[in-house]
């Protein structure tokens, strides 16, 4: 995953997980409500939808 300066330490496993998941099924999008995940996901080239 590239680097991103605010997830240097905030990213989890299982927030890395749930992440690599989503790009392994090609999904274009993530539909979360985890800010590091929505924050993490455009360096994976995904869409964000915010459940918030």
């Amino acid at each position: 995953m590239p680097s991103h300066p605010d997830l240097r330490s905030t990213l989890r496993s299982l927030n890395a997980l749930h992440l690599a998941m989503v790009r392994a099924i090609g999904a274009p999008v993530l539909a979360t409500a985890d800010r590091v995940m929505a924050v993490a996901a455009p360096s994976l080239v995904l869409e964000v939808v915010r459940l918030d």
